[in-house]
């Protein structure tokens, strides 16, 4: 997909994975696959050798990958009740708006991010 200069690719949806029941996530308009991912829910994590967190010290989290040439304008819309919301890196000063459960956030400028991190507690 193309938005005036920038254009943004989404892979298509694994066909063995469920999708994120929590989230839906948007760029520029399309929906992006919004994946599983079981992370632990501890605050300090040691590396072990052979040791693997027991499932009841984890909790689900939630992800989505996309490729884009420019800034664009992400959206976030959340089942849960939602608290707060940070955009990082934070030097950036992207800052996010509300409307509801939905949050959406655009890079401004012609800088590519390589990553960026929604938090929502």
């Amino acid at each position: 997909m193309t938005t005036g200069n920038v254009n943004v690719n989404v892979c298509a949806a694994p066909v063995e994975e469920a999708p994120s029941p929590d989230y839906r996530v948007t760029v520029n308009g399309r929906a992006v696959f919004v994946y599983r991912a079981r992370v632990s829910a501890q605050p300090i994590n040691q590396i072990w050798p052979g040791y693997q967190r027991p499932l009841e010290q984890t909790e689900l989290a939630a992800f989505a990958t996309w490729d884009m040439t420019g800034p664009v304008e992400v959206e976030v819309s959340s089942a849960r009740p939602i608290r707060d919301v940070r955009v990082r890196p934070a030097s950036r000063g992207i800052r996010p708006t509300r409307a509801g459960q939905t949050h959406a956030a655009r890079n401004e400028g012609d800088a590519v991010l390589k990553l960026v991190a929604v938090q929502m507690r």
